[in-house]
């Protein structure tokens, strides 16, 4: 932290600076602090505010708040939002449970919240409630069940033995998730001509010939007694697990949210939350294999009413076809993995809108719902990769997550702005800061009491002061309140292809899908080459969010693309297909990686995707042949373009060592140069006048080689020009400003 000299909390100071403007000079004197101008205003005359610390303005600066039983006791959390006050970084925190606090237990917290929520009103600080699945009160018929399967030949008279233990649930707390039962789900026996096959006629369903001879809450015997005509075939049979954790598709899941935060209804939460909200979370030891999968009778019931089909036929069909036909399995895999991404999704949509109900229209929505932020491990399993689809007000994503994908998660929501959630060194804090702010996303700082070893306490004066430098840098870009960067390819990758790996069982992972796809890998390797563009899942071409317009463009989050990447167009819906074909046939550009066989419902689909491919500047992904799309490459060194010509760079050094550092980009043909500290963002038009500029450390801003703005000391600014040729902005400190325009 050498360089930066830090300070107290003072309360803002506003002087608004007058002058006439000259026809090409506009000379703004900064006054003492605490002074008052004797200018008196006249229209169209610039203004400029001093100020001893940039106000926060626009997008919330988020920080995440432990509330631990030892926060609560002796209200220990008195001290620490009085650390948050006096830092003044944080305007919003979130308090989430840790440690056996216990959210739902509305007696206990209700006051505790009242009077934390009313202390930090008072000090300016919004609070938001996180909430966790309520594992204690989830009735016994409404738990998560997780299936294990088990095969083995019955022997000459049909009969045989079995155990079978729940396994594939992730320990909470160090110790495993509770078992409440384990019961006999299905039984089926067949002929098997050949792995993940049968003899079609064969499939005898012989679950009332199979008996519970003894269970444990995690384990469950089983005596099959079938006939001897069934000798020698093969037993498929299913087992049932289920674990203290809420069914996604029972009422209680939904109902436990809403209820929290009708309890807390009159504290005035400014809003609330679910973070990493899925299913419960599965475990497997590095050398094992993940085959189970989720089941309940709610989940049954909503798979009969969405595709018409049984949910226990189709467990069976995910793992064997008919002998000679794929079709069912491919159907099967397809139907269960899209039936499994609407559990969580309903539940976030409900709480999404009960968050608006209760709390008010300006409630913040949140969090992120990235869970391990690999398409191809155990998320899909999690949050079904529902992360660009959830309903919020900011995208937001988590730690590892690429500017890719956080920009494809961008376009889906209003707010140009993304978070990322991040825990981790002071660091890497600070250059989180300091990079992402590049791409408009922000920091949701995890934690101010991190007391788990998973990141560092922030309650730290190193981390304080560090993280208030950055901040008070990023506050500056939301005055010049750019658009999103700018983006000229679209990546997709097909959520049918992920899910369902049959029948190329070298595609198999671990996790039970396809490993092959490495979709976001190839978005990230054609971003480092400098073809900026937003990554997505080809589910929001279902929902309609992704479109095309007939003539050769793809809409998505309001932003029109002529380049797209299709990765894994294999098993795609008929929809998919009929865009992707309309938007080739409009002249787009097209590059393809991988083949389809067939589409969603296992039909033949080869002939007319060879056409499509045909029309495809490439059928495999290649960063070389990225230039076949026709769009240029949009990376800048340390920085990033906008969609409206500005740029925006962040150097984390020359904060830190308190060195700015010098600075040539060019804005709409014009070069603009000079020496910057932490952000520069600047926007010029055709004619080289300046539109906006924010910056931190400035002395001198040029533009071909002319002063244009000139400060008596380096601060940091942020200049606007009206429609009239007149400037306002805000100047942290006494510094006077010359604004030149030639």
């Amino acid at each position: 932290m050498n360089g930066i000299k830090w300070g107290a909390r003072t309360p803002t100071t506003r002087l608004w600076m007058r002058t006439r403007v000259p026809a090409l000079t506009i000379v703004l004197v900064g006054m003492a602090l605490g002074t008052t101008s004797p200018a008196i205003a006249q229209k169209n005359e610039p203004m400029i505010q001093h100020v001893e610390r940039i106000p926060d303005k626009t997008n919330p600066e988020l920080l995440y708040w432990f509330t631990s039983p030892n926060e609560i006791k002796d209200q220990a959390y008195v001290r620490d939002l009085d650390l948050i006050a006096a830092n003044g970084t944080f305007n919003f925190t979130f308090l989430t449970q840790r440690e056996g606090a216990d959210f739902f237990n509305f007696a206990v917290m209700h006051p505790i919240f009242k009077d934390l929520v009313a202390r930090a009103h008072a000090k300016g600080i919004k609070v938001g409630l996180q909430l966790w699945t309520d594992e204690k009160r989830v009735p016994s018929d409404q738990t998560q069940g997780i299936v294990v399967e088990n095969e083995l030949a019955l022997d000459s008279t049909g009969q045989a033995d079995t155990t079978v233990e729940s396994k594939g649930v992730r320990l909470t707390g160090g110790v495993p998730r509770v078992c409440l039962r384990s019961e006999l789900l299905h039984a089926y026996a067949f002929r098997k001509p050949a792995d993940g096959e049968y003899i079609p006629g064969s499939v005898v369903d012989i679950t009332g010939n199979t008996q519970t001879t003894s269970s444990t809450p995690c384990s469950v015997s089983l005596h099959i007694q079938a006939s001897a005509k069934l000798a020698g075939l093969t037993a498929y049979i299913m087992t049932v697990h289920y674990h203290r954790y809420p069914d996604m598709f029972s009422k209680f899941m939904s109902d436990s949210f809403i209820e929290a935060m009708r309890a807390y209804k009159d504290i005035g939460f400014d809003g609330a939350a679910l973070d990493e909200f899925g299913y419960m979370a599965l475990r497997k030891a590095a050398n094992e294999q993940f085959r189970g999968r989720f089941y309940t009778d709610n989940m049954a019931v909503f798979y009969k009413q969405r595709t018409g089909e049984d949910l226990i036929r189709t467990l069976f069909d995910m793992r064997y076809a008919p002998q000679g036909d794929p079709r069912p399995r491919v159907r099967a895999i397809n139907n269960y993995f899209d039936m499994l991404r609407q559990g969580p999704l309903q539940v976030e949509q409900r709480f999404f809108q009960a968050t608006s109900d209760i709390f008010g229209p300006q409630a913040f929505h949140g969090i992120h719902n990235t869970f391990h932020n690999r398409l191809d491990g155990d998320e899909i399993w999690s949050t079904c990769d529902n992360w660009w689809e959830v309903p919020r007000d900011y995208g937001q994503s988590d730690e590892i997550t690429p500017y890719t994908t956080q920009l494809g998660i961008g376009l889906n929501h209003p707010k140009p702005v993304e978070y990322r959630q991040h825990y981790g060194s002071v660091r890497s804090f600070l250059e989180n800061g300091i990079n992402d702010a590049r791409f408009n996303v922000r920091v949701h700082y995890h934690a101010l009491n991190d007391e788990h070893g998973w990141g560092t306490d922030m309650r730290t004066p190193e981390m304080l002061k560090g993280v208030s430098a950055v901040e008070d840098k990023v506050r500056l870009l939301n005055y010049f309140d750019a658009p999103r960067p700018a983006m000229n390819v679209l990546y997709l990758f097909g959520y049918p292809a992920l899910a369902n790996w049959f029948p190329i069982a070298s595609q198999r992972n671990d996790w039970d899908i396809n490993g092959s796809l490495k979709a976001e890998d190839r978005a990230v390797q054609a971003w480092n080459a400098g073809y900026r563009g937003a990554f997505a899942s080809s589910n929001l071409i279902q929902e309609g969010k992704i479109t095309t317009d007939g003539r050769g463009g793809i809409l998505y989050g309001g932003d029109r693309f002529t380049a797209l990447v299709f990765i894994g167009p294999e098993y795609s819906k008929l929809s998919t297909l009929s865009m992707l074909e309309r938007f080739v046939a409009g002249g787009g550009k097209l590059m393809l990686d991988g083949t389809a066989t067939r589409d969603f419902s296992g039909s033949d689909i080869g002939a007319r995707f060879n056409s499509l491919a045909q029309k495809a500047v490439a059928a495999s992904f290649d960063v070389d042949s990225m230039s076949k799309l026709g769009v240029p490459k949009l990376a800048i060194d340390e920085g990033a373009l906008y969609e409206d010509g500005s740029v925006v760079l962040g150097d984390l050094d020359s904060l830190l060592n308190n060195q700015p550092k010098p600075f040539s980009v060019t804005a709409d043909g014009h070069t603009f140069s000079g020496e910057y500290m932490g952000v520069l963002a600047i926007k010029a038009d055709a004619d080289g006048r300046l539109l906006k500029l924010a910056t931190g450390g400035l002395k001198e801003l040029k533009c071909d080689g002319k002063p244009v703005v000139t400060l008596s000391s380096p601060s940091d600014v942020v200049l606007l020009r009206n429609a009239r040729g007149s400037y306002s902005g805000i100047v942290r400190g006494d510094a006077a400003v010359i604004i030149q325009q030639h």
